[in-house]
């Protein structure tokens, strides 16, 4: 799960970062259908929802911030050694205590603008969009493709 999870972000950042690098639109656009999406489905109301984003783009920024700073070297095909692979593992966990003392930070602080019950179905949400927009980027790459080939 959660190595399609990761890979399905991987695939997200690469398609986005290669069309939507020089086109800063996209990216906003993206953005834009990302607030109306979470908003929509959690429900938010206007003030949930002018409470809430501030909050929520803080966390993904530190989110992100957390996830670079621990970008490690991918492991070579096999020759990796013990000590390597160590280090490896234990920043990795690092960066996955990191991340969950994150969450619990603006777990405490989200419940105090909007219902729990919102902030539980979250993570499903975000979820859900990213699969939506992936699936988006392989219809146009499929119809692009076909257009190619008449």
């Amino acid at each position: 799960m959660i190595k399609r999870l990761i890979g399905a972000t991987f695939l997200l950042l690469v398609a986005l970062t290669a069309s939507a690098q020089p086109d800063r639109p996209a990216r906003e656009r993206i953005e834009s259908m990302r607030v109306a999406f979470i908003t929509d489905k959690l429900e938010l109301s206007p003030e949930e929802s002018q409470r809430f984003w501030p909050l929520y783009n803080e966390y993904q920024d530190k989110e992100e911030a957390i996830r670079k700073s621990y970008r490690p070297e991918p492991p070579p095909s096999g020759d990796m050694t013990d000590q390597a692979a160590e280090k490896f593992l234990q920043d990795g966990f690092l960066m996955e205590q990191e991340l969950l003392d994150l969450k619990k930070e603006y777990y405490l602080r989200l419940r105090e603008v909007v219902p729990v019950r919102k902030i539980a179905r979250l993570p499903r949400v975000e979820r859900a969009f990213k699969e939506r927009l992936l699936q988006e980027l392989q219809n146009r790459r499929m119809q692009n493709g076909q257009r190619r080939g008449n």
